[in-house]
Order: structure tokens, then sequence, then C-alpha cells
């Protein structure tokens, strides 16, 4: 016990042990201490959580023998008692550190420390880059042992992975718990990314897990051809992995620039770097199987992602291509996969072909054509919902293209002059109510619209503000004939609602127009015809895919209208109310010049359009007077039925500038074939000459909402 306790103190101060404390298992100290503490080779055995600030200093090869389900957290340097340079082939000028136990040992400082790192049993944590000491020195894992990286960890030491225990550097005074060789040596990233950057040199099986990626930068091999498998996260190969196999699971990620012996892929496969593509090299072979998911990059400058091997290369599961736009076009054409004997199963004889006497098998030359039946891609999509991948399999070549679908045409034209149609109502609504007024008169209007998702497209939401002036006079003093002029602006804004399967867009309009009208009283009808033309503005927004900006464009429009309405001269009577049916028919001419979009891969060239529609009306006035002090005040409702006749779809012929010769025929959102449509408000005197009206519009058909208000004043002249 005095021997013990003798040895306890030496470890706390930093003196020699006495003779004979070495071949001891030792409790080591605990309490807090100014001085580092020395191991002089001894097996110190950790059988509680504890943790170290200061430094520890091998003044000779030493083990820390940490118990199972323990932990010891070595916040300070692991240093040598030798300084200055060190021979590193010096026995004797270096000093190792052994972990034994099955129990887990943290390192979290760097040191500077000449000498191997020796993982024999349990767990080892490294936090820092040089916590292993100098760059030369190696790190030795023993089958059954987890080495656990923290993210951004760069290790630059050579590693050894073996089945069996170094006996030869053993100290026959220490203990060891019995070899699991049976096992793999397990590689732990729990999240981020940690480098490997040093040689590996491997004669056992290893198990890469946890959720973050390992990346090993330099030569590697695996002397035994034991398996590399990745149970979980990923594996980035940017050095060479030789004489090995490496499998994946399901939901993990072989990626990187390297050169790797031999793969059998059930996860992601990401041949590049993060941030640029690259080449991912296999000499004996890749397969994929049915769940492998792999991913090729296209970048701005032309260069694609691609996967090569000397072998024979099977393919399988789903491809996804990931274009950046730019110094491409899709009529480009990129190498994906190359396979220089071929694609399919490597053993040729797989492909045997009977001869039709059945006395003899016929072994094809190339196993190439044979085999592509049975190794392509699953599925093949692009992350730019506008380009489709186009595959072209040769018997030891994946070629890429991209070909344009219609999901990233330019939808905001079609709903921009669809809503030009439906809105112009309120142009000729506004001059019928006046034609045969007598009167000066301004009338605004404001109406919210919403239209549901159909045939593809969003659901959309349209604001339209409206200001007419004008005047009708009648022709002599005697006669039941008006003329009319007026002019006034209208703007329109427009967005579609989110869709995660249809494109965004918005158009906001401003437009003018001029027109004439007549109404005239002939045998108790009155028949008042009228037109307008109007100029259209817009500046047009839509976002082609979810990951680009907006295309923005500058268009414009001119509608002309024309409409006739018949209706009594005077309102039937029904007791106190009068009742007044009428028939009006419109005629709509709307004229788009072609227009070209640019600054995208998405942008678009759209041909003139002219669109002609005929609107009918066919409905019923009812209102009732009641005197007020400067006259009749009026109360009344407008109920009709509102139609549209031809195609209800505004069709626009449209090319991808970069893809010129192939058209596309694109849809607007449809108009309502019948609407109700439904008027209820005040006419009021409010002086002798003037007038105020004030009423709500509605219009409803094909789930299409429309909400709004007249507000005008009409003078007497």
């Amino acid at each position: 016990m005095k021997l013990m306790h003798a040895a306890l103190a030496c470890f706390c101060v930093g003196l020699p042990p006495p003779s004979g404390a070495m071949a001891m298992a030792m409790q080591a100290p605990w309490e807090a201490s100014p001085a580092p503490f020395v191991l002089h080779g001894e097996q110190v055995v950790i059988d509680e959580d504890r943790q170290v600030v200061g430094r520890v200093i091998l003044a000779d090869h030493s083990a820390l023998d940490v118990a199972a389900g323990r932990t010891l957290t070595l916040m300070g340097a692991v240093d040598s008692d030798i300084t200055g340079p060190v021979n590193p082939h010096d026995p004797d000028a270096t000093r190792s550190l052994f972990k034994l136990g099955e129990g887990h040992l943290a390192l979290h400082a760097d040191s500077s420390r000449g000498g191997g790192t020796l993982l024999l049993r349990g767990s080892l944590g490294v936090a820092a880059d040089g916590a292993l000491g100098a760059d030369t020195n190696t790190l030795t894992l023993v089958a059954g042992t987890r080495l656990e990286l923290a993210d951004g960890v760069r290790l630059a030491q050579s590693l050894r992975v073996r089945r069996d225990d170094p006996v030869d550097l053993l100290d026959s005074r220490w203990t060891l718990t019995a070899a699991h060789s049976e096992e793999p040596v397990t590689w732990r990233v729990a999240a981020g990314e940690a480098t490997l950057a040093g040689h590996i040199d491997a004669t056992a099986p290893i198990v890469k897990d946890g959720a973050g990626t390992l990346r090993l930068t330099e030569f590697n091999q695996s002397a035994n051809g034991d398996p590399l498998v990745v149970l979980g996260g990923g594996l980035r190969v940017d050095g060479l992995w030789l004489r090995g196999p490496i499998h994946t699971e399901s939901g993990t990620v072989l990626s990187g620039n390297g050169y790797i012996h031999e793969a059998q892929v059930a996860g992601h496969l990401q041949p590049g770097s993060p941030d640029a593509v690259g080449t991912l090299m296999f000499d004996q072979g890749l397969r994929l199987a049915p769940t492998a998911q792999t991913r090729i990059r296209i970048d701005a400058t032309g260069g694609a992602d691609a996967l090569q091997t000397w072998d024979t290369m099977q393919l399988a599961g789903d491809l996804r291509v990931e274009p950046t736009p730019g110094a491409w076009t899709p009529q480009t054409r990129w190498v994906i996969a190359q396979a220089d004997a071929g694609f399919g199963p490597a053993d040729a004889s797989a492909f045997a072909m009977m001869a039709p006497d059945a006395s003899a098998a016929v072994v094809p030359d190339s196993i190439g054509m044979s085999a592509l039946a049975g190794s392509r891609f699953a599925t093949a999509a692009s992350t730019i919902r506008y380009l489709d991948p186009v595959l072209t399999y040769e018997p030891t070549r994946v070629l890429l293209g991209l070909r344009f679908n219609s999901r990233g045409l330019n939808t905001v034209d079609g709903a921009w002059r669809s809503a030009l149609i439906e809105d112009s109502r309120f142009v000729r609504e506004s001059a019928l109510a006046h034609a045969a007024s007598g009167r000066a008169w301004a009338q605004t209007w404001a109406a919210n619209a919403e239209r549901p998702a159909a045939d593809g497209w969003p659901s959309d939401d349209r604001d339209t503000a409206g200001l007419q002036i004008g005047i009708s006079h009648r022709m002599g003093s005697s006669a039941d004939w008006f003329l009319s002029a007026f002019a006034g602006a209208q703007t329109t804004d427009l967005s579609s609602q989110y869709d995660s399967t249809a494109a965004r867009h918005g158009a906001r309009d401003t437009a003018t127009h001029v027109g004439l009208g007549s109404s005239h009283g002939w045998r108790g009808l009155r028949l008042t015809v009228g037109a307008a033309h109007a100029w259209h503005h817009a500046q047009l927004h839509r976002q082609a895919d979810p990951a680009e900006a907006d295309l923005r464009t500058r268009s414009q429009a001119q509608l002309t209208q024309a409409w006739i309405d018949l209706r009594p001269d005077l309102p039937l009577a029904m007791r106190d109310w009068g009742v007044t049916p009428y028939t009006r028919l419109a005629w709509l001419r709307l004229h788009r010049p072609g227009l070209q979009e640019s600054g995208s891969l998405a942008a678009v060239s759209l041909s003139p359009q002219t669109d002609q529609r005929w609107v009918s009306h066919l409905g019923v006035q009812i209102q009732r007077q009641w005197s007020t002090e400067h006259g009749p005040a009026v109360l009344a409702a407008d109920v009709g039925v509102q139609s549209h006749w031809g195609n209800r779809s505004l069709n626009s012929r449209q090319a991808y500038n970069a893809d010129p010769d192939r058209w596309f025929d694109v849809a607007s959102p449809p108009l309502a074939r019948h609407s109700l449509r439904l008027d209820i408000g005040v006419h009021a005197p409010v002086t002798r000459h003037a007038r105020l009206k004030l009423a709500y519009t509605g219009q409803y058909g094909a789930q299409q909402r429309q909400h709004g208000v007249w507000l005008g004043v009409s003078i007497a002249i």
C-alpha cells in the first residue's frame, strides 16, 4: 500500500516512480495540481468518468486503461518529455500512447509529441487536428475498436488497421482483455465532415458510421481485400482506395474525385466535390443496387460529373440531374458513365447464348449491347423543372442530354390576356350606363377577382381599378338621340397563388382607353351602340423554376371592343317597381405583338397573337324610385347571365430561345363559359344638377368570383 501511494504521489508531481511501481495497475490521481501528469510506462486504470484539464506528459510508452462504459477526457495536450526534433524511427526518442480497456478516451488538445497512438480496445475520440502529435506519427487501430472524429478534424497521421494486437510493442507487465479480431474497425463522424489525410494501410474490415462525412485524401489500401462498408453518413474519396471494395447501404453517400478499387452502392452516389463537378473512378467495376440514387451535376461552364471504370458497370436505381444554367445549351451531350468492359454483370458467361442446335454456347465478343437491356437507370429526372434528361445508352458509354418540356414556358402571358378580356366589361358598362343620360360623368370602379386552379394553372388573385370621364349630348332639343364620348384609365395587378405543381407569375397592367357611343329611342325601344379602344402596357414577371430568379419583361397589347344593347325605352311598370329586360352583344379583339424574353435558360420567344371573342349578356333591371329634395332617387338591381363564345382559352405559341426550332402551344386560364352577373346600388341626386351612384358589382362563374364597387357622379349639362 505504501508503494501504491508513493507511485500516485510521483504521478502528481512529475517525479520518477519508485522501483516496482510500473508493474502495477494504477488508479490515476485527479486532485487539482499545477504540475502536469507524468506517465513513466504505467498502465493507468480508470474505472470512473474522469476529466484532466492539465497536460499529460509521457516519459515512456504508457497505457490508459478505461473501463467499459467509462470516459476519460483529456482537455490538455498529451506531450512527450523529449523536446526538440525527434527521429520517428528511434524507439528511445518516441513516446507512444496505448489505449486499453473497453471504455472511451477523448483527446481535445493539440500536441507536438513524437510517437504513435495505439487504439487496442474500446474507442478513441479526437477533437483537434494535432491531438495525435506530429504528422509523422502513426495511429494504429485494432479490430473491434472505434475511432470518433469531431466535425472539422483533419488527421495527417498515417493509419494502420489490423486484426491482431501488436504484441511486440506491448509492455509485458500490462494486462489486456480478449481481442475482437473478427469484428471490424469503426470510423465514426457524428456530424459535419472530418478528414483522414494520411496513408491508410488496412488488413481488417472497416465500417464507417455516424451521420457525418469522412473524407479520404491519400493513397490507401485494404491489403487483404477486406471491404470498407458505409453504414451511415457519407464517405468522400478524393484519394485512392485500392485492393478492397467499398460497399454502401441505403441512405448513405459515396462521393469524391478519387480512385476506388471496386464499389457496390445501395445509397447515394455523387461524383465530384461539394463545390465542383468531377469524375469518380473505379478500377474493378461499379455495381448499383435498385435503391441507388446517382447525382450528376452540370456546372455553368458546361462541365459535368461522371463515373468511369476500366471494368464493367451495372446501372440501376434513380438518376438525378442537377443543371446550373450557364455557357451550355440543351443540345450539348455529356458522357456521364463510361465502362471500358461494357455495362452489365462482370462475368461475360452470364450472357452466353445457346446455339440453335444446343450443341455449343457462344459468348459474344462484347457484352455491352447484351447488358444494356438490364443495366439502365430506372428513372431519370432533372432538378430544373423545365428540363428533362435524355439518356443515350451505348455499348461503353452513357450520354446525357437535356430537353425542354412545357413546365418552364411563359404562363403569365395567358393569365394577363385572359384578365384583360374579363375586365373589359368595366369600360363598356360604364359607358352604357351614361350613354342616354345627356350628362357629363366621372365614374370609378374597383374590384377583386379570384380564379381557382384549373388544368395545371395555379389559382390567382386580381385587383382592378379604373376611372372613366365622359359626356353624353342630346342631338337636337326634341330628338331622342344621344351621342357620347369618353376616355379613361385602368390598372390591374395580378398574382398567382402558391402551388408546388405550377409556376409562379404576376403582372401589373396600366391601360388608357377612348371611346364613342350612340343611343337612339325608336318605337318604345332603345338601341345603344358603342366602341372603345385601349392601349395596355404591362410589366410581367414569372418564375420558371423555384430555384431561379424571376424573369421580368415588358409587354404591350391593344384591345378593341364594340357593343350593341337593346332594351325597352322605359321600364315596364309592376306596381311600385320598374322592370327593364335587355340583351347585349359585344365583340372583342385583343392583339399582343411578339415578345422575346432574355436573361435565363428558360427565356422564351412568343409569336404575335390576336384573339377575337364574342360576349353575350341577357339580363333584367329592377328599380324603384322615391322622391328627395333634389329629385327622384333610384334603388336598382341588375341580374343577368354573361356568356363567352368560342375557345375558352387564349393560346400562345412559344419557343425557348435556346431551342428555337421546337414550338409549344400554351393555353391560358380558361374563361368562364357562363357567368352570373349581379349589380345592386343607389342613384341619388346630391344637388339639383348632380347625381351620385354607389353600387356593388359581382360576377360568378366556373368557380370564379369577382366582387367590386361602382362609384360615380354625373352632372346635367
